[in-house]
């Protein structure tokens, strides 16, 4: 049965006056654990009602959703219009970030307002990402667009090209990571933390975000033109000047492509892979993915995985979440 937002004065009224015991719910963790910062954001959040959902998540517990037939630790199913949540399960608690730092990396760039069009010199600092991960194999003194360099970094998931783009926004890119995490806590990201602009980490330290955070990044970028331009791309042709100052070009393709999707038949129409990737450690592996689904009727959905073993086991949580979504007559 779908749900609906409704004003929190009037659950809370409801529940007084009918017995309800139906646990409350989360209206965007800010304030977990501190009454007075919940108190003075109900008041917050009341007095500017009569839009009652003002693009706030309302997440029930976990036990509030049926969601024990999903084989995901982590997942989370919102529609865009009108921020009405599906499914969700831990959606709040953190886990490792990995290739969703990327998307925090592409929201630095964009909120310190580096031009799309700003030629940026890749310097020997891009060879301290290990080849055994995703790279787009820039060299040094290569001359490539800040837009040119995010398609590389979102469409393929190339880590070297993080690197470029931090140097590029901050002056360093330990002030980088500084200013990643400054923006992560002024947008009330509570559950992400940054220690690096690619994602990758060692053991000592530890990148972190939680699908409520993530759920909030791709929002964002997605409202912006050129961002959800570079989000809907499978592939793209990248051109750029070389070291030896001679044009040149590559072509960026999606790291996990949508192809996969169509042979374990998910169905969902006009669906657009946002961000997908293997973790591997060295006691187990896991995926992480972000799809954002347009119903029939042009309504729009995100739906997000993370935690999930093996590809397989991703495909198939992903078309249980995406069976989620009300049919629409």
């Amino acid at each position: 049965m779908k749900k609906t937002i409704i004003p929190f004065f009037f659950f809370v009224y409801m529940m007084l006056c009918c017995g309800c015991t139906k646990s409350a719910p989360y209206l965007d963790p800010y304030f977990n654990g501190d009454r007075k910062r919940g108190e003075d954001y109900l008041n917050q959040f009341v007095s500017q009602l009569p839009s009652a959902s003002n693009g706030q998540l309302v997440i029930y517990p976990d036990e509030q959703y049926n969601t024990s037939h999903i084989e995901a630790p982590y997942l989370l199913l919102v529609c865009l219009d009108n921020h009405d949540v599906l499914l969700s399960k831990q959606a709040l608690a953190a886990f490792d970030a990995r290739h969703f730092t990327k998307l925090m990396t592409a929201y630095t760039v964009f909120k310190k307002n580096v031009p799309m069009d700003q030629p940026i010199t890749i310097t020997s600092d891009i060879f301290s990402v290990s080849n055994d991960l995703t790279r787009c194999k820039f060299t040094k003194n290569d001359v490539v667009s800040t837009k040119d360099l995010l398609y590389g970094l979102l469409v393929k998931g190339g880590n070297d090209v993080a690197i470029p783009l931090a140097l590029a926004t901050s002056n360093s890119l330990s002030q980088f990571v500084v200013d990643m995490n400054q923006l992560a806590k002024n947008e009330g990201l509570t559950q992400s933390v940054y220690v690096n602009p690619y994602g990758y980490h060692t053991n000592d330290t530890k990148q972190q975000t939680s699908l409520y955070d993530t759920f909030r990044l791709v929002e964002w970028l997605y409202t912006n033109d050129t961002f959800k331009e570079i989000l809907s791309s499978r592939s793209y042709s990248c051109k750029f000047t070389d070291y030896n100052q001679k044009p040149a070009s590559t072509t960026f393709y999606s790291s996990l492509p949508l192809n996969g999707l169509e042979e374990n038949q998910i169905s969902c129409p006009n669906h657009i892979q946002i961000k997908a990737g293997l973790i591997e450690n060295e006691n187990q592996t896991s995926t992480q993915m972000i799809l954002i689904c347009e119903s029939n009727q042009g309504k729009q959905y995100v739906a997000m995985l993370s935690g999930t073993k093996e590809k397989k086991d991703t495909f198939a949580a992903m078309e249980k979440l995406l069976a989620a979504i009300p049919s629409e007559q």
